[in-house]
């Protein structure tokens, strides 16, 4: 490409100096009997960024014509719409749609007195196109937007990118799009919130990511220069030396340091802990294995001015982490998260000690992040498919499984002929389902020895939503209860005795009902097809204790989107109205939350359950109940 310019220069371009440039008139050579031929000075590789505008100065030597008048300058190849101008300015505006390399060549001439020939240079102008993963920072619990989050993103090991939530909690990252990865991992933390990670593969970092922060249990601030036993209500998470934190620089730090404490119940929620639920081989440490978790406790330091500490290289740390879980071992492995690489490194081991403040493991860290009481355990496969509502098979679905008598989760994607393998724990039960944008049900599974195939694909609809409710130890028992039209002009009602039910043709279901602590129950609605009010209820079955708002949450996942709730304050009644949703007859729907607490549900038509049938659902068909155990 020839592009022989008169353009007026651009206001901005960079002025290099040493040689004849600019507008300095007294550099001009005075006159000499035999012409030589201009020289252009070497030109580095240069990049620009797709969507922004490139300016350069060329530099030329020549003691026998001024700059630039004497010149003529040319493009002799490069991208199009790269020009220079009668100044020698060059500039170019990138409209990538892919990152590439072009090979510039660029060439100046006199007016070729006495046969001077033109001096050419080339040189590579790299065009970047970058892609962006973005997502919002949530709290976990109120859906409140976390604003001056830090958020991260790795790629194969390698932090890519870093930046801070708006005020709305949005973030965007950008990486090149020539980036090639096996994983990666966006991580987050602000301040009053514990951490939270997500790994993604495959076209998942193009959806938005979003990350639910979990607001910390207390702030500690104490005095850097003496022992410290940090507490969360009034149980000792941590035993600290004096003088046992340094700065950036390794410095130790004196006066009062600030402490967000947190403690993780997996059996309450594995859904707090940051990242997979996986660990390096120690076999063959390119496999990742699962790992089920006996409880976990996250922490973080800053000084006065809010920068991140950590203990210093001769200091170690005593952490306490409270038992959760089923017959837990007397010792156990300890992990911290590696939030760049998205997964749990083995690092020490802790003892299980029984005392006055309960059951704990006791280990003892060099560093913080958030650690876990973890092992690894035995695993077979659950193999099976996943396709649309048309039966048309789905390729890199995410399917997902947790645990239902252990505290672990694993992961795999589907291939592409929409078949899965996804490890789980020997003689265990599990939840299994699928997404990749779009919801499937949850089905229960229990394994033996060998591997097991599921019968059935796993089906993913745009239009299923799902409602997931999850308590502590105490209730017992609480109870989904889910109200709407039917075709009929009756309302429907979907409950443990009542596990599936067909409106209009579409078939709702009570997927898990749990009887024994914890849940979860999980309801999924294929579609809403009618129009009306469909309202959501928790019931305190059991009545043997008031429902706990810090350990109750109901999700929901409507339209893909997901919104949590947790009870309101004041006095816990037996019957917890959650929501309703309003569906209109173009088939537009909007939540609302009612949150409110009663002695009897207002659901519009349909007989409140009362403690006179609890005689049926300890007699009703086992089959149509899916129990949780875990041994206290």
């Amino acid at each position: 490409m020839r592009n022989l310019t008169k353009a007026a220069s651009l206001t901005s371009m960079l002025l290099l100096t040493g040689c004849w440039g600019g507008s300095d008139s007294s550099t001009i050579p005075p006159e000499s009997s035999s012409n030589k031929g201009p020289v252009l000075a070497q030109i580095t590789t240069k990049q620009i960024e797709s969507g922004d505008s490139f300016s350069y100065q060329l530099v030329v030597s020549d003691p026998d014509n001024s700059f630039p008048s004497d010149f003529t300058f040319e493009v002799i190849k490069g991208p199009e719409g790269l020009s220079i101008d009668e100044n020698g300015v060059l500039s170019f505006i990138s409209s990538a749609t892919a990152s590439k390399n072009n090979l510039v060549t660029i060439q100046v001439k006199d007016g070729g007195e006495n046969n001077a020939q033109p001096s050419q240079v080339t040189f590579s102008l790299h065009e970047l196109f970058y892609l962006t993963a973005s997502g919002n920072l949530i709290n976990y619990y109120t859906n409140q937007a976390i604003s001056n989050g830090e958020v991260q993103l790795s790629i194969n090991g390698v932090v890519i990118n870093k930046t801070v939530s708006q005020e709305n909690g949005e973030f965007s990252l950008k990486y090149l799009d020539t980036l090639t990865y096996s994983n990666a991992v966006i991580s987050a933390d602000a301040p009053g919130y514990a951490e939270a990670s997500i790994s993604l593969i495959g076209s998942e970092i193009d959806n938005t990511a979003n990350l639910y922060l979990p607001p910390i249990q207390a702030e500690v601030i104490f005095n850097a220069a003496v022992e410290n036993v940090l507490k969360v209500n009034g149980f000792p998470l941590i035993f600290l030396p004096e003088n046992s934190f340094v700065d950036a620089n390794g410095e130790v730090v004196s006066g009062n340091i600030t402490s967000e404490l947190f403690i993780i119940d997996p059996t309450l929620d594995i859904d707090l802990m940051p990242g997979e639920m996986i660990t390096q081989s120690a076999e063959d440490p390119t496999q990742s294995v699962p790992i089920e978790s006996f409880g976990a406790i996250a922490a973080t330091f800053t000084n006065e001015t809010g920068e991140t500490l950590q203990l210093g290289a001769d200091k170690t740390a005593e952490i306490h982490i409270p038992v959760s879980g089923v017959n837990p071992p007397n010792t156990i492995p300890l992990y911290y998260y590696d939030d760049i690489n998205g997964v749990w490194v083995e690092e020490g081991e802790a003892t299980l000690i029984s005392d006055i403040s309960g059951d704990y493991y006791l280990g003892k860290v060099s560093h913080f992040s958030t650690w876990n009481a973890d092992r690894v355990y035995e695993t077979v496969n659950i193999n099976g498919c996943v396709e649309d509502i048309d039966g048309t098979r789905i390729v890199d679905a995410r399917i997902s499984t947790e645990g239902h008598d252990y505290n672990g989760r694993s992961n795999a994607f589907s291939d592409i002929g929409g078949y899965f393998t996804v490890p789980v724990k020997t003689n265990s039960s599990m939840f299994i389902s699928a997404s990749n944008n779009h919801q499937s049900r949850t089905i229960t599974v229990t394994t033996a020895a060998t591997n097991f195939t599921m019968n059935e694909c796993l089906v993913l609809d745009k239009a299923t939503s799902k409602i997931e409710l999850k308590w502590g130890l105490s209730p017992t028992d609480l109870d989904s209860h889910f109200y709407g039209p039917s075709a009929n002009g009756e309302r429907f009602h979907i409950a443990y005795y009542n596990d599936s039910e067909i409106v209009n043709g579409v078939n709702m279901y009570l997927d898990v009902d749990d009887i024994n602590s914890y849940g979860p129950e999980v309801i999924t609605i294929p579609k809403y097809n009618l129009p009306g009010t469909y309202q959501y209820f928790v019931h305190n079955f059991s009545g043997d204790a008031d429902i706990q708002p810090a350990e109750t949450r109901v999700e929901l996942i409507i339209n893909e989107q997901r919104t949590s709730f947790t009870p309101p304050d004041g006095v816990a009644q037996i019957w917890w109205h959650v929501f309703d949703i309003e569906v209109q007859e173009s088939g537009s729907m909007t939540v609302n939350t009612v949150n409110t607490w009663s002695l009897e549900p207002d659901d519009g038509g349909s007989l409140a359950i009362s403690s006179r049938n609890k005689y049926v659902k300890t007699s009703i068909n086992a089959s149509k109940l899916h129990s949780k155990y875990y041994a206290k």
